[in-house]
């Protein structure tokens, strides 16, 4: 997907993988501006368990897990 964010950056491209039902990953690039690249995978551990690792256009890092309870 391409976006066009005026004011926001410019333009930016977006690739998003889906491997398998559990996994699936997203490139995300901005043209406008001389940043990096994000990039973010997403692994189901099981339907109410999933974790998601992330890097941002300036580097930094992160995780998240996330868990569904139904009640």
């Amino acid at each position: 997907s391409f976006t066009d964010q005026t004011g926001r950056g410019g333009f930016k491209g977006a690739l998003e993988i889906e491997v398998s039902k559990r996994l699936r990953g997203m490139i995300e690039k901005n043209f406008s501006l001389t940043e990096d690249v994000a990039l973010e995978v997403e692994y189901a551990i099981t339907d109410a368990v999933s974790i998601r690792a992330t890097r941002d256009e300036r580097g930094d890092l992160g995780a998240e897990l996330e868990m569904r309870f139904k009640f």
